[in-house]
């Protein structure tokens, strides 16, 4: 009796080992994947493992991929530069079990990521994605992603000459500079976006001017924008809708702009939202 108790006792025991193996080792099991980055641009294959993503005919400076389990908690961070091999097709190894991935494509200048909020000194064209992934056996290790525009951009025509003497064109707006890559959205602040003029652009007319801003909201927003030359007193427009992934346009003289103004809201990036001044 007393043995059929021990050989019992020991089998449990190497079970209750094995088990406690195996779902360590599950726990600890990863897989490489590789993410091929899409969206609204354009991908030429430069060289063997290197890849150019461009909008407009501008180059992607920096990816970045946030890991998060299904707690949010954040597992790793990747941050990709245009110089770096493989660009645009970065490779994660992911524990087995549940993710969800933020993906950021921008060519914003000066970026800063603490966390989940990344922000530029200055904002261009910035894409977002957001996706969620279950680790196992059978999950492919290629995974494409669609990234999705996240910036408005406001384009600015100044109908009469640049006045003399003139050493910059001012842009002031409340705008986003930072989002929480977990939403792809951020909060307005007040900025002022400086162009530098010459003495070459003195009597020029029709110059345009372009300013890219994130987004607070997923619908449409309205902001006053005010425009001076130097210190001069500023010229306000109210109310200027804007929405992501749009572009407002803007175009008037300096000298007469409360002469009224007409909106027009398109429903694509190149079909822009219209207002004279």
């Amino acid at each position: 009796m007393k043995k059929t108790i021990s050989i019992f006792a020991v089998m449990l025991i190497i079970f209750t080992a094995c088990s406690s193996n195996e779902t360590e080792s599950f726990s600890e099991k990863k897989k490489i994947v590789t993410f091929s980055v899409k969206g609204n641009f354009e991908v030429d294959e430069l060289a063997p493992f290197t890849r150019s993503l461009t909008s407009e005919g501008k180059e992607m400076t920096d990816i970045w991929v946030i890991d998060t389990d299904g707690d949010g908690s954040i597992l790793q961070t990747v941050h990709q530069q245009k110089t770096d091999s493989k660009f645009g097709s970065p490779a994660l190894a992911l524990s087995y079990g549940s993710h969800v991935l933020y993906f950021c494509a921008s060519r914003g200048m000066t970026p800063t990521l603490n966390g989940t909020i990344l922000r530029w000194e200055k904002v261009l064209d910035t894409f977002w994605a957001k996706k969620a992934l279950t680790i196992d056996n059978e999950t492919a290790e290629s995974q494409s992603v669609e990234l999705e525009r996240i910036v408005t951009r406001l384009k600015v025509t100044v109908l009469d000459g640049v006045p003399s003497g003139a050493k910059s064109f001012n842009v002031i707006m409340r705008l986003v500079k930072e989002i929480d890559l977990r939403t792809g959205l951020g909060t307005m602040e007040e900025g002022t976006v400086p162009f530098a003029m010459t003495k070459e652009d003195e009597g020029k007319t029709g110059i345009e001017y372009g300013v890219f801003s994130l987004c607070p909201s997923l619908e449409e927003w309205k902001v006053d924008v005010s425009m001076r030359y130097d210190n001069n007193e500023a010229e306000t427009v109210i109310d200027v809708p804007f929405v992501m992934n749009r572009e407002t346009k803007m175009k008037g003289n300096m000298n007469s702009i409360d002469e009224g103004f007409t909106i027009t809201l398109n429903t694509t990036w190149d079909q822009a939202v219209e207002k004279d001044f």
